[in-house]
């Protein structure tokens, strides 16, 4: 497949933004608008990790399509959430089918891929967060069903990797040879990217990127006050490309949406 230029974004999100579902919707509606007259050719839209809250699988998926009616057909995207008790707590180490996914690591975060209107896939559990919580075999069983083809990035592969998840090594490897396009990447709260390397996903994005190919992307959202990301008052970028390449920040939507902050990047892909 010849290279494409492709304009993607990611938001960050305010993490004290009202936590009501039609409220979080409403956010994401004003998102698609801004992109809608500014940034017509973008074609992917990154959100943070645990967005929405719900109760019970079939809360979740009343609201999984619910919000896809809402978001239209123009952007690949993703519909993320924490599955909390009646009381608001989260339901520790808890699957939505009553199982475990992992090797009994797994957190109560959810995900999947919205793809121009219709899930790509079927909603997916984060599988740990450190290095030690996914075995080699539970990473390469789920990182198939994890990587999709999309018709709004050309036919091409895109995976979804969330909270923490980068943090394994057997899950980084079993991602590169998935061989994705592009990989989004939604987290939760304030995630240093840079830094204090004992404390950063600098280091593991590092390492993921390296071993893909240079036309191939990482898409990173989260929740965060300030709406921004920044190291030694340099911006860090929340797109990056394989082997080291640097995405090219062409927009954002600065405070035009009150709770959430857009980044428009433009990044090569095979």
């Amino acid at each position: 497949m010849p290279l494409s230029t492709i304009r993607i974004a990611t938001a960050l999100v305010q993490p004290d933004y009202e936590w009501a579902f039609q409220s979080r919707l409403s956010l994401v509606a004003k998102m698609c608008t801004w992109l809608g007259h500014n940034e017509p050719q973008c074609r992917s839209l990154t959100g943070p990790a645990g967005y929405f809250r719900v109760s019970s699988q079939a809360e979740a998926y009343e609201r999984r399509d619910e919000f896809t009616r809402a978001l239209g057909d123009e952007l690949l995207t993703t519909f993320t959430f924490d599955l909390l008790g009646d009381d608001l707590s989260p339901k520790k180490k808890r699957a939505l089918d009553g199982k475990h996914l992992s090797d009994g690591h797994a957190l109560p975060f959810y995900g999947c891929l919205i793809d121009g209107g219709k899930p790509l896939g079927d909603i997916v559990q984060q599988l740990g967060r450190k290095s030690g919580d996914i075995s080699a075999f539970v990473a390469d069983a789920h990182a198939r069903h994890r990587v999709h083809i999309t018709s709004l990035l050309e036919n091409r592969p895109v995976a979804l990797s969330l909270c923490g998840e980068v943090r394994s090594r057997p899950w980084r490897e079993a991602l590169v040879e998935q061989t994705p396009c592009l990989i989004l990447n939604p987290a939760h709260a304030s995630v240093n990217l840079a830094g204090n390397p004992t404390r950063s996903w600098a280091r593991h994005v590092d390492e993921l990127l390296m071993k893909l190919p240079q036309d191939t992307a990482w898409a990173f959202a989260d929740h965060i006050t300030q709406l921004e990301h920044r190291a030694n008052k340099q911006f860090v970028p929340l797109v990056q490309g394989g082997q080291g390449t640097r995405a090219r920040r062409v927009n954002d939507s600065g405070w035009d949406i009150p709770g959430a902050r857009l980044y428009v990047y433009e990044v090569l892909l095979a």
